[in-house]
């Protein structure tokens, strides 16, 4: 309806080509104000720095296995921003507590192939993930790295 009208007393000539002009900048001008600062806010993750944690000790675990076997993994982790760092630092006992969770859990198939590696690497990621939001951390954690993986 105020379309109608707008375009009827265009039309009527009621409104100068001056006030059409500054009518239209203005509706430019906000419409890059508004793309500009959405930009801006799907970049702002981007512009945080990105931290390395490394779990200490490594995690040792035995596996499903027909005879006594283990894994051992040193574990980083990668995240964005000092707030998600910290809540990292903070978390440690429940981040080894699920990795040791997931690494016993496999069986000798599953972890013993070149492809185990970053299967286990995503499915970690994925539980802290989860965990993380349970908790009501931040958890901007981008990547959890095998540094070194050894199966005996």
């Amino acid at each position: 309806m105020t379309h109608r009208l707008l375009f009827s007393t265009l039309n009527t000539g009621m409104h100068s080509t001056r006030s059409l002009t500054t009518f239209l900048s203005l509706i430019a001008f906000l419409a890059t104000t508004f793309f500009i600062s959405t930009s801006f806010a799907e970049d702002e993750d981007e512009l945080e720095e990105a931290f390395y944690f490394e779990v200490k000790p490594a995690i040792i675990s035995n596996f499903l296995s027909q005879r006594l076997r283990f894994v051992r993994a040193d574990v980083a982790i990668k995240v964005r921003g000092e707030d998600t760092l910290l809540a990292v630092e903070e978390n440690v006992p429940l981040i080894k507590h699920h990795l040791i969770m997931l690494l016993s859990s496999q069986s000798e198939e599953e972890i013993d192939t070149p492809e185990s590696k970053n299967t286990l690497q995503e499915a970690a990621l994925e539980i802290l993930l989860e965990k993380f939001a349970e908790e009501g951390q931040p958890d901007h954690i981008e990547e959890v790295l095998f540094t070194s993986f050894l199966v005996e």
